[in-house]
């Protein structure tokens, strides 16, 4: 069935599974149509991270790389959730982009001789260029004006802050995945960059 907004323009077709979450909420309290536009949306979201995450640490698992592909995950969304950058356009694009990029850089930074000196530098690069250029728009993730992004940009400081203690914390062996994530999400900013600002 499709489904308009209350204020026209947004349309979206729900499919069966949808429809029987609508009529549960629907019989708790009355529901706008952009309300269930609103609920079915977050619905996708949520079953499609539930599902990359299910398949992205299955395999992880598989490969002996759970707790370290978690670091890889930690170290890249402090820095996603505020320097933004690059998505994928569609979520099977991501989805294989994701299974194949934190599989490949955990086992990268457990095949590889890396020491505390690589770590550092790397972070202290990493926080330079972000601090720089992060955070960056894309199609998916807009900075609203300047405020939005003073307010990222600090943010960002606080959780360069919050890696570096992580750093100082934890040994080379166990900071170096945290790195290793941080990178890949520096990488995703810097082509959001290069690609230029939507």
């Amino acid at each position: 069935m499709f489904y308009t907004s209350d204020q026209g323009g947004d349309e979206m077709e729900f499919t069966a599974k949808e429809e029987m979450l609508v009529d549960f909420f629907e019989h708790r309290r009355p529901l706008t149509q952009l309300d269930k536009i609103k609920l079915v949306y977050g619905f996708r979201v949520v079953t499609s991270e539930l599902k990359k995450f299910l398949i992205i640490y299955g395999i992880a698992i598989a490969f002996g790389l759970f707790w370290r592909m978690l670091l890889v995950q930690i170290g890249f969304l402090l820095v996603r959730q505020v320097a933004y950058g690059a998505h994928c356009s569609s979520f099977k694009t991501c989805l294989i982009v994701s299974c194949i990029s934190f599989p490949f850089i955990t086992w990268l930074a457990v095949a590889l001789p890396i020491t505390s000196l690589v770590v550092w530098g790397a972070f202290l690069l990493g926080a330079v260029i972000l601090l720089f250029i992060g955070p960056v728009s894309s199609k998916k993730t807009k900075v609203q004006g300047e405020a939005h992004r003073t307010f990222l940009f600090k943010k960002l400081y606080s959780r360069l802050i919050v890696l570096g203690g992580l750093l100082v914390i934890f040994p080379t062996s166990i900071s170096v995945f945290f790195v290793a994530g941080f990178l890949k999400g520096i990488v995703l900013v810097v082509i959001a960059k290069i690609g230029g600002s939507h």
